[in-house]
């Protein structure tokens, strides 16, 4: 079971920046591990630059942090 969350905004049209978390929670019955027994949370920031209006093509560059992790990522469309 996953709970994202998503926020965009931008004035210029061109530059843009997202803000992002997320908590994530699944089950295992083999190994007795039930739903909500363990939660794992992310959070993150972005920006976003707008190359071409028309085919809304964008560069994205994302910072996340989770449990014991973190990272950049770089795309060249819509990430989530």
């Amino acid at each position: 079971m996953a709970s994202p969350s998503k926020e965009k905004r931008s004035r210029s049209g061109i530059l843009g920046g997202a803000v992002f978390g997320h908590a994530i929670s699944a089950t295992n019955e083999s190994r007795g591990v039930s739903l909500f027994e363990h939660i794992r949370v992310g959070a993150g920031l972005g920006l976003r630059v707008m190359l071409n209006k028309t085919f809304r093509t964008n560069i994205n560059i994302d910072f996340g942090v989770g449990d014991n992790s973190q990272g950049f990522y770089f795309s060249g469309t819509e990430t989530f």
